[in-house]
């Protein structure tokens, strides 16, 4: 018998006497009476109350049965942190919830109750801040966000791909981890004497809070979730930042910088990491500092064709580039789309929005993304938790409950949800990884090099650098 979500949905609507141990349980609903959940490749997690307390209650979809390696994981996290200072509690029962089918079959599911942080997400919160200008949170964040990961680098949990929806943050400005049994990358392979490249979505947060705290105009400058994209940093602003930085003498920010620049298979040590993420704890942002970043941030050419917009932007809180004939706007909580006259193309009912290209734009609904069309129609169904469109490529990346899938322009399925880690489309090829070995992928799926690779970096010219077996090497490519 399968576990299917309306089974879940039927339970938990109906659920005196359903489970086994847990009492007064309560599904949240939304302003249309219906559930609020969110299906993931293998599990559907709903928002419920127990006693009256916030929780996310994760059920296994298709076998009932939550596997033992998330069980294992789960023991593990919880054991690097018994006091639960950086991750959310669990709760975990096996045979628990009972379920019926049509035909009247019954069974007993797992189900992982999951605390629901103090606070707000790591999103939301860096909305709100920024907008204030409050740097004083934002540096007090970067400083204690520096603590977690001087704890996350020191031990050996999976931490490879740390995004934002793994963050909530409390009213001290603490980070929190959620949704950490999903993280992966495994940071005890060794290549000559030094580890892989799991830190470096560590090391970029930490840059990121620290620039933010010089300058909170730039989350919304930079669209928002875009600031934490590596290659996104890489390429448009990094420059600016890291001449910022060296002008405000903090020497530890540099080295952060310099490694992540750092793209063509060169290896900083953990260690150095470490008493570099160490150091910027006992340091932080310092107030003199803030001025001089800002100001070399203010000369860097942002991104954008805003000289086009041709309407008073002072109605709306956020007017960004015009791009195909569209320019996203902000207005309190909600983003839409206006012509460059201003005459509204699409209403602002989104959480955020990216810029449109290629006839296709990014936009995020209750911490759930999907690709819209000119129109605003989805393209694809409101269920992925991140979400990249590459115009020039025809192609999306989509994660689907911790896994990277890719779709075409239209949201069909070109390789489903698979890869621990995806990459950016380069040559023809796109970089993939299955937690433990690396390989790449063309636009249409086919494996063009296996997953054989410790390492890999993307195609330039033709040439990737890659690490196999402890060695680096180079590998080629015709050019598409």
């Amino acid at each position: 018998m399968m576990a299917t979500v309306s089974q879940y949905i039927e339970s938990l609507t109906n659920s005196f006497e359903r489970f086994s141990t847990l009492k007064d349980v309560v599904v949240l609903l939304d302003k249309h009476d219906n559930p609020q959940f969110s299906v993931g490749y293998d599990v559907v997690n709903f928002r419920v109350t127990v006693g009256g307390r916030a929780y996310i209650l994760k059920c296994p979809l298709r076998r009932a049965h939550f596997s033992e390696k998330i069980y294992s994981s789960i023991e593990r996290w919880r054991a690097a942190d018994p006091q639960g200072m950086y991750v959310a509690r669990y709760r975990e029962f096996r045979n628990e919830l009972l379920l019926f089918n049509e035909l009247g079959q019954y069974m007993y599911a797992d189900v992982i109750l999951v605390e629901t942080p103090q606070g707000e997400s790591l999103g939301k919160y860096l909305l709100r801040v920024c907008d204030a200008r409050d740097r004083d949170a934002l540096g007090a964040l970067a400083r204690n966000f520096c603590y977690m990961s001087l704890w996350l680098l020191s031990g050996d949990l999976p931490y490879g791909d740390l995004l934002q929806r793994n963050i909530y943050v409390d009213d001290n400005n603490n980070p929190k981890l959620v949704n950490y049994e999903l993280l992966s990358g495994d940071t005890s392979h060794k290549i000559s004497g030094r580890v892989e490249k799991p830190y470096m979505s560590v090391v970029g947060m930490a840059v990121v809070f620290f620039v933010l705290a010089c300058d909170p105009s730039l989350y919304r400058l930079f669209d928002r979730k875009a600031i934490f994209n590596l290659a996104i940093l890489r390429t448009r602003v990094m420059d600016a930042i890291t001449n910022a930085v060296k002008a405000s003498g903090n020497e530890p920010m540099s080295a952060l910088m310099a490694i992540l620049t750092d793209t063509y298979g060169r290896f900083a040590d953990v260690q150095d990491v470490v008493e570099l993420l160490h150091t910027l704890t006992q340091r932080g942002p310092c107030t003199g500092e803030h001025e001089v970043v800002m100001e070399g941030l203010r000369g860097y050419d942002y991104p954008g064709d805003r000289k086009s917009v041709n309407f008073d932007t002072s109605r709306y809180d956020w007017v960004g580039a015009l791009s195909d004939g569209a320019v996203a706007v902000n207005l309190g909580v909600k983003w839409g789309f206006v012509d460059a006259t201003g005459a509204e193309l699409i209403p602002l009912r989104f959480d955020w929005a990216d810029d449109f290209s290629g006839g296709r734009s990014v936009v995020l609904t209750d911490d759930i993304y999907t690709l819209i069309d000119a129109e605003g129609n989805y393209v694809m169904p409101l269920c992925f938790e991140d979400m990249s469109w590459y115009a020039y490529a025809g192609v999306v990346k989509a994660m689907y409950d911790g896994l990277w899938g890719l779709y075409d322009r239209n949201g069909e399925q070109i390789i489903p949800p698979t890869y621990t880690r995806m990459g950016e489309p380069s040559e023809g090829l796109i970089a993939v990884s299955d937690g433990k070995y690396s390989g790449f992928v063309d636009y249409h799926g086919a494996m063009v090099f296996p997953l054989i690779y410790d390492e890999v970096s993307d195609f330039v010219d033709g040439v990737a650098s890659v690490v196999r077996e402890g060695k680096a090497m180079q590998i080629t490519h015709k050019r598409s």
